[in-house]
């Protein structure tokens, strides 16, 4: 039965054929999947989608605020929203209080067209509110996550206090990634403040937005008198602290009017409370129009502008030197540098996030939208096992896919095999002559045409219960910077040896009691890190890329 549901995942994932499905404004439940990693919801269609808002606005088994926590969705077709309102996705207020989505979301590169909202409430988009709860762990999918989503001729129009495109409200440690909106925003009230972000009204503490991008027009009003303000980004309207904004860009046109106060940005409206917000590797082309205008970032805390910015981290960002920019953020150039081969490098910085534009925006880089999912092992025997990845190319380029796969007995790594297998949509790999009762880690390594590697987190299974051991998916340890050029850090346990292995298996370098390793001589690649702890006695496995410097 897995393996039939694995095959069925691999044709949904794999076919754009098929008809847009449009939505006629009724709801309807999802009948496939369990909710697992493994066997996700499916959300077949529209009305699945609006099943899913009327549950989570609900509050179905709800813990707390949040609504699906550890629960995963799998959208498998184009839909079409056909202008009719939409109710979003979560029915939070601009402090979080409500029901928010809090599971994992993932589009798989489909899009939703004709997205229409007309609201009144506190906070909107199609997702109202995503959140968060950190589970402890680093990499550990407890947190709400949207993944992989387009969506085009939205049209949102909010007598609210804020809207985004994707998403109103991030709660803490919520994730965005790789999802755009083209289309038109629309804030305009009497109150204190009104705010507009083109992907996210407002994220929260440790929240992230990567890969994101928007097109189209923002428009925030404020006619609230004297002591009105108003502020708009183009991906974010407000950030909290430590909320990250990687590889997004916007060439929207974005407006904010009010009496007191007006902030246009092209990536981040305003930071909120504390500063310790970064922004990195993005850039903005858009026409800012307001009393503060950023090319990148618009001002600290509207509620306390004198609040210090020099914990604010903008790094590696360009706008338009044309967009009306007048804040000191990011790097200002012209239209003919940021439409050549040696900016979108730059803006990229090896990240394979961006790729020269295919037409679509006018000369400007584009997102490259490519990833991959990496399933558990399946028809698990003594002697055998069945490997399996989906893999989209996006606008990159991938010119080889490999499986690497090593036993672990007594915990050590031993002779790893590779097997290069052809770059399709869906891959599978059958593994034999397997040692019985064995412990056996695997990864994905995909190869860019110019070299760069992507190798994924280790899997496991063993040989011994025949079941995928999901418990060591996410170790609770993280290593930064990785990629690395001189020195790697280990966060979150107290390590007493750290070894390196390279893709053949072979031990490279070992540091004993010490959460720092000096990979300054090792060669560019892509290696392993064994990480034995006393406290507590565990052992990790987790990947390293070394570049050169």
């Amino acid at each position: 039965m897995k393996q039939l549901f694995f095959t069925l995942i691999a044709i949904f994932l794999a076919s754009n054929l098929m008809a847009v499905n449009v939505w006629d404004g009724s709801s309807e439940p999802w009948t496939n999947g369990s909710g697992t990693e493994s066997d996700p919801y499916l959300i077949e269609t529209a009305a699945n989608l609006a099943y899913l808002a009327e549950k989570v606005n609900e509050g179905y088994q709800a813990q707390g605020s949040a609504v699906f926590r550890h629960t995963y969705f799998l959208m498998t077709d184009d839909f079409d929203l056909n202008d009719i309102n939409w109710t979003p996705i979560g029915n939070v207020n601009m402090n979080m209080e409500g029901y928010y989505f809090a599971g994992i979301f993932d589009a798989w590169y489909h899009n939703i067209d004709h997205l229409k909202i007309q609201s009144s409430a506190d906070v909107c988009g199609l997702f109202g509110g995503l959140g968060g709860e950190w589970g402890g762990i680093i990499g550990e999918n407890d947190f709400g996550q949207i993944r992989h989503l387009s969506v085009t001729n939205g049209n949102i129009t909010s007598t609210g206090t804020s809207a985004g495109g994707i998403v109103g409200g991030m709660a803490d440690n919520a994730m965005l990634f790789q999802c755009s909106f083209s289309g038109t925003i629309t804030v305009s009230n009497n109150g204190s403040f009104c705010g507009v972000g083109g992907i996210v009204a407002l994220a929260a503490e440790n929240s992230v937005v990567e890969e994101c991008s928007f097109s189209g027009s923002i428009n925030a009003t404020n006619n609230g008198g004297v002591t009105a303000a108003a502020g708009a980004g183009g991906i974010v309207g407000i950030a909290m602290n430590k909320a990250q904004i990687k590889e997004c860009y916007n060439t929207a046109t974005i407006t904010s009017n009010a009496t007191l106060l007006s902030v246009a940005a092209g990536i981040l409206g305003a930071t909120l409370q504390e500063n310790e917000v970064s922004i990195e590797s993005c850039y903005n082309v858009g026409t800012l129009n307001a009393s503060t205008k950023g090319g990148i970032f618009g001002m600290v805390s509207p509620i306390n502008p004198t609040k210090d910015e020099s914990s604010l981290s903008v790094t590696n960002c360009y706008f338009l030197n044309t967009c009306g920019g007048t804040t000191a953020y990011g790097t200002s150039m012209t239209s003919a540098e940021m439409q050549t081969e040696e900016f979108k490098n730059t803006v990229d910085n090896y990240a394979h996030a961006y790729v020269m534009d295919d037409g679509t925006n006018n000369g400007y880089p584009i997102h490259g939208l490519s990833d991959y999912k990496v399933w558990e092992a399946s028809d698990i025997t003594a002697t055998s096992a069945k490997l399996s990845a989906d893999i989209h190319q996006g606008n990159g380029h991938f010119v080889e896919a490999k499986f690497s796969y090593y036993d672990m007995d007594d915990g050590a790594i031993n002779e790893m095999y590779n097997v290069i297998i052809d770059v399709e949509d869906h891959v599978e790999l059958l593994i034999e002559n397997l040692i019985p009762d064995t412990l056996y880690g695997y990864m994905l390594s995909l190869k860019f045409d110019d070299g760069i590697l992507w190798v994924s987190s280790p899997r496991y299974f063993t040989t011994e219960s025949n079941v995928a051991v999901s418990s060591f998916e996410a170790p609770a340890v993280l290593v930064y910077p990785n990629p690395a050029t001189d020195f790697v850090h280990i966060q979150g346990v107290e390590a007493t040896e750290i070894q390196v292995f390279n893709t053949l298996g072979q031990l490279v370098k070992t540091v004993q009691g010490s959460n720092e390793a000096n990979v300054s001589e090792l060669q560019a690649g892509n290696y392993l890190l064994k990480i034995t702890s006393a406290k507590p006695e565990t052992l990790y496995v987790l990947p390293l890329s070394k570049h050169s410097h």
